[in-house]
């Protein structure tokens, strides 16, 4: 592992909105897909094994949402992560632990005159823990995967009176990419 890694990556990004518990009986089924750019430093201060991470993803190129009239809205989407992880070799692949926490926000510009939101905005803030691992696949390439878990601390106004009073939850998130050292 190198003392200072930086990462840019291109990536795809879905929000697929379904609700079991709308108490105002209001909110329409939702689905977006865009692209984002995402990337990530990684620090290791010379401790074998440690490292620190402070990762972030923007969505771009949202032409907007759309409901099922067609009426489009901006949409913004974002994320912002900080971890601290152990890493060891085993068996020729890098696998590490992390665990740190985070920020999502996502929000559709929906506020109309006179009218009520279509979607709640939504601002999550979770603490995770992840396994990732890398295998080479040659000098400069390598193959990482990785899944998480994220219990979420704060959903903001996604909890209130207005929304879901009675809301809880939980996620999970994977990744896999193919690495290549410029």
């Amino acid at each position: 592992p190198r003392l200072l890694e930086l990462a840019v990556a291109g990536r795809p990004f879905w929000r697929r909105l379904r609700y079991r518990d709308d108490i105002g009986d209001r909110l329409r089924p939702y689905d977006l897909a865009a692209n984002a750019v995402g990337g990530h430093l990684v620090v290791r201060p010379g401790v074998p094994g440690l490292h620190v991470i402070v990762a972030g993803e923007l969505a771009i190129g949202v032409n907007g949402s759309r409901t099922t009239d067609m009426t489009a809205y901006a949409t913004r989407a974002s994320e912002l992560t900080a971890a601290v992880g152990y890493g060891l070799h085993v068996a020729g692949a890098w696998v590490s632990a992390e665990v740190g926490a985070g920020q999502q926000r996502f929000t559709v510009v929906d506020e109309m005159a006179g009218a009520a939101e279509l979607v709640p905005d939504v601002r999550y803030r979770f603490a995770r823990g992840a396994l990732v691992g890398t295998v080479p696949l040659g000098p400069r390439m390598g193959l990482t995967l990785g899944a998480g878990w994220r219990y979420l601390v704060d959903t903001g106004e996604l909890e209130s009176a207005a929304w879901f009073p009675r809301m809880g939850g939980q996620g999970v998130d994977a990744s896999a990419g193919v690495d290549y050292a410029l």
